[in-house]
């Protein structure tokens, strides 16, 4: 029977590939479109691949890397993340939405 551990890494793995698959993806769309802000997403998925990686690293019965910094760069990674995310949903949501005044 397979553990959940073994089920866990496996999708850490997916999840960082999925994540450099998006970086790369950004970056192309950023030059094929035309526009910008497509290349917040590429940072942004490359802290989430740090914030994976340390994360698996730091999973099994020794560790390899320990301490508080460990830690600081896990939550660093997940904040920024997060606001580079929010900020490039926030300007592609703008590229289609129109406000109109009503007459």
């Amino acid at each position: 029977m397979v553990s959940i551990e073994y089920v866990l890494r496996a999708c850490y793995f997916l999840a960082m590939a999925t994540c450099a698959l998006k970086a790369g993806r950004y970056l192309a769309d950023s030059r094929r479109k035309e526009q910008w802000f497509y290349l917040l997403g590429t940072p942004a998925n490359i802290a989430l691949f740090v914030a994976i990686a340390m994360i698996l690293v730091d999973m099994g019965d020794e560790p390899k890397i320990r301490g508080e910094w460990a830690r600081v760069v896990v939550r660093t990674s997940f904040m920024s993340w997060a606001v580079l995310s929010i900020l490039f949903e926030l300007l592609y949501i703008a590229t289609f939405v129109i406000i109109r005044k009503k007459k």
